[in-house]
């Protein structure tokens, strides 16, 4: 399956502040390779590398405020206002 599928099927959860702060809590790509395991979401460290780019470039030029819909763009959305509460950096080394 490619990754955008993957994206797709996961969208309940990418669309969740709960589940982007959970995730920023990962030290590593590999604890949120284990994580989403858990959640029955299988990613390959390449994949979780890309969503994690892609969520960057996101917050970088704005398409989180766009709503356009994508599970990356909601994702970043989450992620946004999840690092807007704790006034961390996804930037700072976290995975």
């Amino acid at each position: 399956m490619n990754l955008q599928k993957k994206l797709e099927k996961s969208r309940v959860l990418f669309d969740d502040y709960a589940f982007a702060v959970w995730l920023l809590e990962m030290e590593t790509i590999e604890e949120v390779q284990a994580a989403l395991a858990e959640s029955g979401l299988d990613f390959s460290v390449e994949e979780i590398n890309k969503i994690r780019e892609d969520v960057l470039r996101c917050l970088e030029t704005g398409c989180c405020q766009d709503g356009d819909g994508s599970a990356i763009s909601n994702l970043a959305a989450a992620v946004k206002e999840a690092l807007n509460v704790s006034g961390e950096s996804m930037a700072k080394g976290r995975w």
